[in-house]
């Protein structure tokens, strides 16, 4: 007997702009600044908690080297393609110098703070996803005019923003660009999203020699934009995971004369194995499954009972898109009762 389980896997992320619609760079007048500083981070107290793949954060920080880390500071120089161990938000995230020039401005916006703001960002969002949005707070963060590390001037300095909007049990990230004004990369800067415990997406144009066509990309009236959704994890399974299905079958072997009768347990565990890959256009597909059975000697005098039980089931993630298989419980042949065998 074998029991099968089917998941179909969808991460919610990769929207850009279309049609008409776009979100142009937002400009708040009340807003803090970060500047004169190489690799720091600032840290932002949120209005409420915020879930990001499987944990939940209070505090965001916000790097000079283009990007937002969640729980902790995150201030590396040089970009990795995802996945690293640190929850990050990167909508260019390269070695910036804001000693020779550039800030970073930020600041927490509310509806009560500035609605209009928070509107435009509601109709950006309702006609993206399809979703009436309505934002309690943003986390806005403009990096403005910064340079390449000991590399800077009007020529090669970049523009760009990222708004983090929180509603209800929902928050996304999108990432703003005014083509023209992505202008230069000291490492192939890293753009995407990243949990730390196992879920991310790269952009396309992410660590290549293509990445400051990011503003470019997608077009529409001058304006790029890219949105993700951060909270999904559970709810539309945006995980990868193995399905582990314990079966103990009961047999019992016929007993010699005058030989009580034992039972013998047989276990089979079936590890279905689902390999993973994430596509760029950011669904996850099962593109290969293994099956491996594990299974006990049963003699020849010894035949099934009728009774299947399923005794546990287990579902837990898969790290770095790599298959695990739960090795087999150690074989035992010493006899025992019904009762401990089930």
């Amino acid at each position: 007997m074998m029991i099968v389980f089917v998941i179909l896997i969808y991460f919610n992320g990769l929207l850009v702009s279309s049609g008409s619609n776009y979100l142009p760079f937002l400009n708040p007048t009340d807003y803090s600044i970060l500047d004169g500083y190489d690799d720091y981070a600032e840290n932002v107290s949120l209005p409420s908690l915020i879930r990001f793949g499987l944990s939940c954060y209070t505090d965001a920080w916000i790097s000079t080297n283009g990007l937002i880390s969640l729980g902790t500071s995150f201030t590396h120089y040089r970009p990795n393609l995802f996945p690293i161990a640190t929850p990050v938000i990167a909508p260019y995230w390269d070695d910036s110098d804001l000693r020779v020039g550039g800030e970073v401005r930020y600041a927490v916006i509310t509806p009560a703070t500035n609605l209009s703001l928070c509107n435009q960002v509601n109709n950006y969002l309702s006609t993206s996803t399809g979703s009436s949005a309505s934002v309690e707070w943003i986390l806005w963060a403009y990096w403005y005019d910064v340079c390449p590390f000991l590399n800077c001037n009007n020529i090669q300095s970049n523009h760009f923003q990222v708004v983090l909007a929180f509603q209800s049990n929902t928050t996304y990230a999108v990432f703003i660009y005014k083509c023209g004004l992505i202008r230069s990369t000291a490492y192939r800067a890293g753009i995407g999203i990243n949990s730390g415990d196992g879920y991310y997406i790269n952009h396309p144009l992410s660590n290549t020699d293509g990445v400051t066509d990011i503003d470019c990309y997608n077009v529409v009236s001058g304006w790029s934009n890219i949105v993700y959704r951060l909270d999904q994890v559970f709810a539309i399974l945006t995980l990868l995971l193995a399905v582990v299905v314990l079966l103990r079958i009961k047999c019992r072997r016929r007993p010699a004369p005058r030989d009580p009768k034992e039972d013998i347990p047989v276990e089979t565990e079936v590890n279905l194995a689902y390999e993973m890959t994430q596509r760029r256009n950011n669904q996850i597909e099962i593109i290969h499954e293994t099956e491996i059975i594990n299974e006990i000697p049963v003699s020849q005098n010894c035949s099934y009972d009728d009774t299947t039980n399923i005794d546990d089931t287990h579902i837990s993630p898969i790290y770095d898109d790599i298959p695990q298989e739960i090795p087999p419980e150690p074989e035992s042949t010493a006899p025992y009762d019904d009762e401990s065998a089930a």
